[in-house]
């Protein structure tokens, strides 16, 4: 079999392969913003010593004010006035479940042990009213008192040892976290206790509408919606106080007035249970979206460190 072997000129015309991959250029990195600040070294020091100014000031302005009661006043009224109501509704209920369950012949057996269930769920509502009022001043002490002076420090040891520590960016960003941390921890109350007034009023003016839509012909001049937020908690309670005592004058069975009274206080606690559990969750649930979206922060991190750790601290106590 014969073999061609090129020639030569053939060879001198062959072009070899390249690689294009290297001729094209590649995009340059885009500066941070640490980098953009440092470059200017009149710049660097100016945030550097408004960074130290700001932690002084949240150290010895923002957290002597923030954690004093006086100034969540506004708030702690609304939590107070939550409170009031709600041991309103566990008393009702308490002893409305206590006169259903005298009945005789056990007939309202399965009502009352609903009413205790629901006093019980009452107890957590009032549990979280205590904590968000309590937290009020906790949260102001932590965020500018903790947070926020290490926030600053750290944003500025970060512009200080830009170029010269390799940590440099990650202090940054630490700062940056911390600081966003700060801000959601002082701000996630007031915004649930705004969200619960919003709620609040919007359910009192449906209440309102469907009571002036039932009753048009004995309706009175309002006297304004004070009075009726507050006449609206008191009808449940005192309603439950007289068809307790109707009970115990001589009812002998379930009638659509126990029905009626026991619907009343159902759903009283469900918005008490909404405006006073859920809705603080689902505010804290947007902020740590947000600072997810922002910063990248991780709540689930912890969760997912801690099963990987377990396994090994076991094997390590076994082999000891």
């Amino acid at each position: 079999m014969l073999q061609t072997v090129p020639s030569q000129k053939s060879r001198e015309e062959i072009v070899p392969a390249v690689s294009y991959v290297d001729v094209v250029p590649q995009p340059e990195p885009q500066p941070s913003l640490s980098d953009l600040i440092c470059e200017r070294p009149l710049l660097k020091f100016g945030i550097v010593a408004l960074l130290i100014i700001a932690a002084l000031l949240s150290e010895f302005v923002g957290r002597p004010h923030f954690e004093n009661v006086e100034t969540w006043s506004g708030c702690i009224e609304v939590i107070d006035a939550k409170k009031n109501n709600v041991l309103a509704l566990t008393t009702s209920t308490i002893a409305l479940s206590a006169a259903i369950s005298a009945l005789p012949d056990d007939t309202g057996t399965p009502v009352a042990e609903q009413l205790t269930q629901l006093a019980s769920n009452l107890g957590i509502v009032l549990a979280v009213l205590y904590l968000e009022k309590y937290l009020l001043t906790i949260f102001g002490f932590l965020s500018f008192g903790v947070l926020g002076p290490a926030a600053f420090v750290l944003l500025a040891i970060s512009l200080l040892a830009h170029g010269r520590l390799s940590t440099g960016h990650t202090l940054f960003t630490l700062g940056i976290r911390l600081f966003l941390i700060g801000v959601i921890a002082i701000a996630v109350v007031p915004a649930s206790v705004w969200v619960t007034q919003r709620i609040d009023e919007t359910y009192q003016i449906s209440i309102s509408q469907a009571e002036s839509e039932g009753s048009a012909e004995e309706s009175e001049p309002a006297g304004g919606e004070s009075q009726e937020n507050k006449n609206f908690w008191d009808s449940i309670a005192s309603g439950a106080a007289q068809l307790v005592s109707n009970l115990k004058d001589g009812i002998k069975s379930v009638t659509d007035g126990v029905v009626e009274q026991v619907t009343n206080l159902i759903e009283g606690a469900i918005v008490m249970i909404v405006t006073s559990c859920l809705v603080p969750l689902l505010v804290l649930a947007v902020f740590l979206w947000t600072g997810h979206s922002l910063m990248g922060i991780d709540v689930s991190a912890p969760a997912n460190y801690l099963p990987q750790r377990l396994p090994k601290k076991r094997q390590h106590k076994e082999r000891g």
